[in-house]
């Protein structure tokens, strides 16, 4: 059974009717009568999620945000879970503590960014050109940890105050 959390949704609406604060967590998570293929997708607070849910009924995309309409759907036919999902991984590096350190350590990192971005069928960017850089990997679980494991080594460790 599919449990919705707060601020998650299903919906037809293709991935481009996103703004930021939408993430797609599962690809083809159900299907519709029609047979169209819905997402699951999470925002990061309320009132971004409010907004998302006006875009995509403003372009007529089917979108359930409630437990009790997601489950009578499902009850009566009218929705049906896949068994192709393709959920979505994510995660954020910060190597802003690169900047010094020895060229060796820099060229390290420089190496294994360069590898990272040439697997083919993941997006490892940065936004703004920085050294914070942003890991998506569609379905492949396995690879997504192989990544991990490979760039944490170089992360700025994060210290927490009190």
């Amino acid at each position: 059974m599919l449990k919705l959390e707060a601020r998650q949704c299903l919906t037809t609406a293709p991935e481009e009717y996103d703004y930021r604060w939408a993430k797609t967590l599962i690809l083809n998570v159900a299907t519709d009568s029609r047979g169209r293929s819905l997402r699951l997708v999470e925002n990061e607070d309320d009132w971004h999620f409010q907004q998302q849910m006006m875009r995509y009924g403003s372009g007529l995309h089917l979108t359930i945000d409630r437990q009790s309409v997601l489950d009578e759907q499902l009850k009566y036919g009218l929705l049906k879970l896949t068994d192709s999902a393709i959920r979505i991984h994510r995660r954020s590096f910060d190597f802003s503590s690169a900047l010094d350190w020895p060229q060796h350590r820099l060229d390290q990192l420089i190496e294994t960014v360069e590898a990272v971005r040439a697997i083919e069928g993941i997006n490892f960017d940065t936004s703004n050109g920085g050294l914070a850089y942003s890991l998506e990997v569609r379905g492949n679980n396995e690879l997504f940890e192989q990544i991990v494991e490979s760039l944490a080594e170089f992360e700025t460790p994060v210290t927490v105050s009190n």
